[in-house]
């Protein structure tokens, strides 16, 4: 509790978000009354968000949850883990976004999407590689060109650092622009047929 109140004391803006995650339901000495007192009592610090962490991808204890916690504490908003441990796709009936939101979870979260759609990609393209030499990158090249992701130098912020070094070296710049590689379009894909 005390931990709770000190984070949201210490909040310095609207845009900092204080999520206070339960932990009790499912966990060893847990139950769904620890769960629910929980929330109740982190609702009480004025988090931001209650997150109450469940054991599988019931429908059912999601409803009550909201439900339970709405009873005594109406405008408390809620998170969820739509968690990627859990086989969503395998469910007869599983809970959409929609549905969530619906129910008060405001903020609706997965956490190892990312890991798993980039671990996916990666697989694939190594085992493609692999197989079918240059022929992967050409299909590679035929899903990243012209996409967001096209140039390693945006993802990876290059113009940004270079603006932040020519500000403390005024010669910077000139080294740049005289670099080999250096154009306006240094992001575009070099090709052979480009002048130098």
């Amino acid at each position: 509790e005390a931990r709770f109140s000190a984070a949201v004391d210490a909040k310095q803006s609207e845009d900092t978000v204080v999520i206070a995650r339960t932990d009790a339901y499912g966990s060893a000495n847990g139950d769904w009354e620890e769960h629910v007192a929980r929330g109740r009592l982190y609702a009480d610090c004025g988090v931001d968000l209650v997150w109450p962490e469940m054991p599988d991808p019931s429908r059912e204890d999601a409803v009550a949850y909201a439900e339970t916690l709405h009873e005594t504490h109406p405008e408390v908003d809620l998170a969820f883990n739509y968690s990627s441990s859990f086989a969503w796709s395998e469910e007869d009936d599983p809970l959409t976004f929609q549905e969530l939101g619906d129910l008060g979870y405001q903020y609706i979260f997965i956490t190892l999407y990312a890991l798993h759609s980039g671990a996916h990609a990666v697989y694939e393209d190594m085992e493609s590689i692999a197989e079918n030499d240059e022929r992967a990158q050409f299909d590679l090249e035929s899903r990243y060109l012209g996409h967001e992701t096209e140039s390693h130098h945006e993802l990876s912020f290059v113009s940004r650092f270079q603006d932040i070094e020519a500000r403390y070296d005024p010669e910077a710049r000139q080294r740049m622009e005289k670099s080999a590689g250096f154009t306006e379009n240094e992001n575009e894909p070099l090709t052979s047929g480009q002048d130098d």
